[in-house]
C-alpha cells in the first residue's frame, strides 16, 4: 500500500521469466560453448514456472548431458528450489543477446517504459 502507483507486480514468476525464448537459447549456447538443438517452447509455457527447472526438464532434449553438470555443478541450470543457477552470471549472459528493445519481450519493454517514466519524473529537469 505504501508504495501505492510505485508497486510494479510482475506478470510473471520471477524477473528471468520476462526473457524471451530466443535469449534463453542463446544463454544456453554460451553454457554449452556450442549451439545445443533444444526443444521448442514457448514464453507463455515458463511464464509461471522456475526457469532453471524449466530449462532442465522441457528445454533441453532429455537425452543431452549438460557440459554444465558434467563440470561438477549439481544441476546445470537449476537451484535446488527450481530457479534460475547463479543468476547473476545468467543474466550477463542473457543481457548480452538483447541488443534492441526488439530483442526484449513485450512485458519488459513496458517494465522498461515504467522505470524510466519513474526516473524522469522525479529527477529535475
Amino acid at each position: 500500500k505504501q508504495l501505492d502507483d510505485r508497486f510494479i507486480l510482475l506478470p510473471c514468476r520471477e524477473i528471468e521469466n520476462l526473457l524471451r525464448p530466443e535469449t534463453i537459447r542463446a544463454v544456453i549456447n554460451h553454457y554449452e560453448k556450442e549451439s545445443v538443438a533444444v526443444n521448442e517452447f514457448t514464453q507463455e509455457e515458463y511464464r509461471e514456472e522456475y526457469l532453471g527447472r524449466f530449462i532442465e526438464e522441457k528445454v533441453l532434449p532429455s537425452s543431452y548431458q549438460s557440459k554444465r553438470s558434467k563440470e561438477g555443478n549439481s544441476g546445470a541450470y537449476k537451484e535446488s528450489s527450481g530457479t534460475v543457477k547463479d543468476k547473476e552470471a545468467f543474466y550477463r549472459h542473457a543481457v548480452k543477446s538483447i541488443t534492441t528493445i526488439d530483442d526484449m519481450s513485450a512485458d519488459a519493454q513496458e517494465l522498461c517504459q515504467r522505470i524510466y517514466r519513474f526516473i524522469e519524473d522525479h529527477n529535475p529537469k
